[in-house]
């Protein structure tokens, strides 16, 4: 989950990608194991696929020139 925050928050910098990344592969693990936390899991994945979304958007947008 501090992971997700983090590449949200990371995003404006260029560098979220790395963190989403990370944090999709973790709370994936997270998910699929039987480990406390699912809750946490969760939040982490989302916030990563947003992260991860941005960014992509935004190198869209740069690409196009818009």
């Amino acid at each position: 989950m501090v992971l997700g925050i983090l590449s949200i928050t990371f995003t404006c910098l260029g560098v979220g990608w790395i963190f989403g990344i990370i944090a999709l592969i973790l709370g994936m693990v997270s998910l699929c194991g039987n480990y406390r936390g699912y809750g946490m899991a969760v939040t982490g994945v989302i916030t990563s696929v947003i992260s991860i979304f941005f960014i992509a958007l935004i190198f869209f947008i740069g690409f196009l020139g818009l």
